[in-house]
């Protein structure tokens, strides 16, 4: 195995997202050329077209160059507990941190995916990026990339963090280093928004996801309407007040254009007389159930992810269509997905998902109705949105205090998660080359990656084309689209599992109660059966993290605590007593043991419902539908 090969191995394990940027796995990177500095240390040659040589490392004395620029930096390492390392090179910079600062923990961005690349294959570092004090590892300049190494920050170090950076950054590329500044915050402001959602609706979630296992049993999945709709443009219409504007043109696009709602912009649709072809949904909140209570509500064909509340899509009279997406650890285990499956990034919006289903289902062409990501004219919805009272629209737009540019030139008010959502939408517009957007809205926010047209220009320049779309989507033949009998099997055979995989976690999680309940007394006059123990307990915690289902399970219901123990584990890890092991098993560990139980009867409860709902579920009739 040459070290490439080894270098790509290990952050397949430890860094799966840094590893995908490597994709396809050739070695070979075109002007970056490895060779070894005077004093014997690893260095880089770096030429690019039309561009002077550059050095990674001053090739005269590398060790001294890193040396200085460590001490250059020791007021602001030493003022922060975490650092983070803007460039890693061949790792000089990064083996001198942790090598005089072993307690600072240190999250590394290599914007260069090329330089990465002759980093691997000029040494091996599997060694220093194994340190348990290297937390993150991003690599590459996309959004995601960012998040990889933003996120953690934001989850183990509350945002304080010292900014380090590679002198050849400084010299080369300083305007990305400043780029790169001024992005976190929008990053760390998505995370907040993220994070405050998940912990507001993480229990519904997982109820949600559990329940639609049967739901996606007898619905259809999207795999059946992939590449159905090549050649007809879609319209993904959201809820922003100038749709009001366009409706009429929507109307008659209908016969040529998908017309996807983007969930509770159903409302405005309908209250205008249009039924879209579909309403996308992913709204887990009860606050969704409001926009579907009546039977023309009911009777558009839905395509939902299983994070939607499920009393929406039990009280549904037309066809469902399901998706998933890849943060849904349920879904992932019990549906036992693969690479064929209907799987999108996961996206802030429902606007996100609709167009990452509308281009799934062959649409070249992606038309934006109402979609205005801010309050024109200080109004917060189209008519006909009536799950939102109108006091409520009236405070939201009165506490909105962020500025986006309009389509227009000048600037909308608008708040932090409808910026959120806009900069979501804009990265996945950027993810998906040759794919036309346009932005129809008259007064809404300016959205990267769109041309803006008027929707009655859109109509006039389609209105004569042979394009056409179906009357109904539920009309198109979707037999082909359904699971095999042996994906039937296996997905009912995990989830009858749930009660004694749920018995079995209780049963681990009281046994390793018991002994860390003694550790504090066998520290002290008995440290045979203390060390014993402790080896017990760790062997069991790690019997139980490493199960198929803990993530879908326990990281679902309880993950803030289980990122606290994270956080404290290389304490456990460092102490080198006895006594002070024991003491911090029982504080940190014991914790977080303890969470579980309680939290277990809920998870039982979720289960036990789960069961009983796909226990209603036919194969038989299922096999039949089939054909």
């Amino acid at each position: 195995m040459t070290t490439f090969q080894a270098n790509l191995s290990f952050l397949e394990q430890r860094f799966p997202y840094a590893h995908h940027q490597l994709i396809p796995a050739s070695p070979q990177s075109t002007g970056y050329e490895p060779f070894l500095s005077e004093d014997g240390l690893g260095n880089i040659r770096i030429q690019r077209s039309g561009e002077r040589e550059e050095f990674l490392y001053d090739p005269s004395q590398t060790s001294m160059d890193v040396a200085r620029w460590l001490q250059a930096q020791s007021d602001s390492i030493s003022q922060h507990d975490h650092l983070l390392l803007y460039g890693l090179g061949i790792g000089h910079h990064l083996q001198v941190l942790l090598t005089f600062y072993p307690d600072k923990w240190i999250y590394i961005y290599e914007p260069d995916t090329e330089l990465f690349r002759a980093a691997l294959q000029a040494e091996d570092m599997t060694a220093i990026l194994s340190h348990e004090n290297v937390k993150a590892l991003a690599v590459g300049s996309s959004t995601e990339a960012k998040r990889q190494l933003i996120y953690p920050i934001c989850t183990h170090a509350q945002g304080s963090c010292a900014f380090l950076y590679m002198p050849y950054y400084a010299r080369t590329n300083a305007e990305g280093i400043e780029q790169f500044r001024e992005e976190i915050p929008a990053i760390v402001s998505e995370f907040q928004v993220n994070r405050n959602t998940r912990n507001l609706f993480k229990e519904q979630w997982l109820v949600n996801r559990l329940y639609h296992l049967s739901t996606n049993l007898n619905s259809t999945p999207l795999h059946a309407l992939k590449g159905r709709f090549k050649g007809v443009p879609a319209i993904i219409v959201g809820s922003g007040p100038s749709l009001k504007e366009d409706v009429e043109w929507i109307r008659q696009l209908r016969r040529h254009c998908l017309i996807l709602s983007a969930g509770t912009s159903v409302q405005p649709l309908l209250h205008f007389g249009i039924e879209p072809h579909l309403v996308a949904l992913v709204d887990g909140g009860a606050i969704v159930e409001k926009v579907f209570q009546d039977s023309v509500s009911r009777s558009v064909p839905m395509l939902y992810s299983p994070t939607t509340n499920y009393r929406v899509t039990d009280s549904m009279n037309s066809s469902l269509f399901h998706f998933f997406d890849h943060t849904d650890p349920v879904s992932k285990h019990y549906m036992a997905l693969t690479d064929e499956d209907p799987v999108f990034n996961s996206s802030a919006s429902v606007t996100g998902m609709a167009i990452q289903a509308a281009v799934y289902m062959g649409c070249r062409e992606i038309v934006f109705a109402g979609q205005d990501f801010s309050f024109p004219g200080e109004v917060h919805y189209a008519p006909g949105v009536t799950h939102f009272g109108e006091e409520g629209q009236k405070y939201v737009v009165s506490h909105a205090q962020v500025l986006v540019e309009n389509v227009l030139g000048t600037m909308n008010r608008t708040n932090t998660s409808y910026h959120v959502l806009l900069r979501n939408t804009e990265e996945i517009i950027s993810q998906l080359a040759g794919i036309r957007f346009i932005n129809t809205s008259s007064v809404g926010a300016k959205i990267k990656g769109t041309e803006w047209m008027r929707m009655e220009e859109y109509y006039k320049g389609i209105r004569e084309s042979n394009i056409r779309s179906p009357e109904r989507i539920d009309t198109v033949d979707a037999a082909a689209g359904f699971y095999s009998n042996e994906r039937l099997a296996m997905i009912l055979t995990r989830v009858k599992l749930l009660s004694d995989d749920l018995h079995s976690y209780q049963q681990e999680l009281n046994e390793m109660k018991k002994l860390i309940g003694k550790l504090a007394d066998w520290s002290r006059t008995n440290p045979s059966k203390c060390t014993k123990a402790l080896e017990t307990i760790e062997d069991k915690w790690s019997a139980v993290v490493n199960r198929d289902s803990f993530t879908a399970l326990y990281e679902s219901l309880l993950p803030e605590e289980l990122h606290y123990f994270d956080n404290h584990l290389s304490l456990i890890v460092a102490e080198r007593t006895l006594i002070g092991k024991a003491r911090l098993f029982e504080i940190y560990l014991g914790k977080i043991v303890q969470e579980m139980l309680e939290a277990t009867p809920k998870l039982q409860a979720m289960a036990a419902e789960a069961m009983a709902r796909i226990g209603r579920f036919d194969i038989t009739d299922a096999i039949n539908a089939k054909g």
